[in-house]
Order: structure tokens, then C-alpha cells, then sequence
């Protein structure tokens, strides 16, 4: 496998999600983003759909952000009735305290046949880094993240109907650690939990660590995330 000049596995994964929920979406007008972040889906929304409502939400992004304060915390919106075509993430629910108590929240956002749509990174990702951390004896700063079983059992628990639902994996590589760093730092990865930041010393570490392994060309990360799109 070519080594891409950047990374480009999240840019596949929010064109899949996007072309995944496309088939089931008739002009929605009122339009919610969990996790806006750097606006990778929100620039697609915008351009494709032209909702008359649109609300980007992000806590991490909250410092200098001009969003009204209620509408940063995907997990704590302030919503009361169902108003919503479309409810849209990439790549943040993963981080949800309690992902199933979301999702029923998020079902009573919805109008009557209103879609959901979100991609889901699972507990294989971030390889061969995990394993890096891992061999450093500091397990408790590895980001959390959950199994496909885990994924699964929340989306039966939330009465949802599922239309849509698909696991994409990949490979990024990176020339070195600080470029990794630099990326993972770009798309939230370091700080999407708060507490379980990674440090330039881990990283100066795992450099090591890696480039021991000799059948590596360049320093991969490996992803595998879930595409999923629901109805009410």
C-alpha cells in the first residue's frame, strides 16, 4: 500500500456517511450538526442541502466560539419538542458519556420520519499506537473508545430504526511522530475526552517504539469506524 501525501481517512469517512444518508433524505429544511468541529460535514451540509435552519454544535470548540452557550454540549441540548429534518455527526459520538440515553434524546429531536446520521469510531482504531501506549505502562491515558457490540446494543435500545449501517476501515501514514501528533491534535483525537490528553514526551517514546517495527513503511494509524443512518 502508497503512502498518501496526508491523511485521508476521515475525509473517505464523512464522504461515505454523507452518500449513505443522501439516499434517504428528501431536502430537509431543519438541519442539527453534533461535534461541528473544523467543519469537514458542515461545509457538505450547507453546499448540498441548504437547510433553512442550521446549528452546528461543539463543546470542544467552545473558547472563542460564538455559538449560544447551550448549544456547545451535544449531550446536553436544550430542546423540548421534536423540530428537526436531520440530525448529523462525524466522529464524536464515540466520546458521549452514555451514548444510548443520546440517542433517545436525539429520537425526540426528530420530526416524524426525520433521519440520524453519525459515524462511530471503534475500539480498533488508533493501532499500532494503543499498543504503543500500552507498552509504556500508562494505559489510563489511552482514549476510550467502545466495541462494535457496544455500538450495537445502544442502537437497539434506542427504538430507532436502522436504514442505513456500514464498518469502513483504514490506514493513515504519517512521516513522522510530530505529524501524527499534529493530525490527531487537528481532527480532536487528543482532546475530544478531556482527560486523557497524549503529551509530545508519549510521542517522542512511541517514534521509538514504532520504527523498531521493521515491516512499517512510515508510521501508520489504522481506523475503523461504523456508518450509521436511522429513523424515527
Amino acid at each position: 500500500m502508497s503512502k498518501p501525501e496526508t491523511p485521508c481517512f476521515h475525509e473517505k469517512l464523512a464522504q461515505s456517511l454523507m452518500e449513505a444518508s443522501s439516499t434517504y433524505l428528501d431536502s430537509p429544511k431543519n438541519v442539527l450538526e453534533i461535534g461541528a468541529n473544523r467543519g469537514r460535514l458542515s461545509n457538505y451540509i450547507l453546499e448540498k442541502y441548504k437547510p433553512e435552519l442550521f446549528l452546528p454544535t461543539d463543546k470542544f470548540l467552545a473558547k472563542g466560539n460564538t455559538l449560544p452557550k447551550a448549544l456547545l454540549d451535544g449531550e446536553q441540548l436544550p430542546f423540548k419538542e421534536a423540530r428537526f429534518d436531520w440530525i448529523v455527526s462525524g466522529g464524536t459520538f464515540q466520546w458521549f458519556e452514555s451514548l444510548a440515553l443520546s440517542l433517545k434524546n436525539f429520537r425526540a429531536y426528530l420530526k416524524p420520519k426525520g433521519t440520524l446520521s453519525f459515524s462511530y469510531f471503534l475500539k480498533e482504531s488508533m493501532e499500532p499506537l494503543a499498543s504503543g501506549i500500552k507498552s509504556l505502562g500508562d494505559e489510563g491515558r489511552l482514549l476510550k473508545l467502545n466495541e462494535e457490540p457496544y455500538l450495537k446494543q445502544c442502537l437497539s435500545e434506542s427504538k430507532l430504526n436502522i436504514l442505513d449501517y456500514h464498518v469502513i476501515e483504514g490506514v493513515d501514514y504519517f512521516e513522522s511522530m510530530s505529524s501524527m501528533l499534529q493530525h490527531l491534535r487537528f481532527i480532536g483525537a487528543t482532546h475530544s475526552n478531556g482527560h486523557h490528553n497524549l503529551r509530545s514526551k508519549d510521542f517522542r517514546a512511541l517514534d521509538a517504539y514504532l520504527k523498531h517495527k521493521k515491516e512499517l513503511q512510515g508510521l501508520p494509524l489504522k481506523w475503523k469506524a461504523a456508518t450509521v443512518v436511522l429513523t424515527v
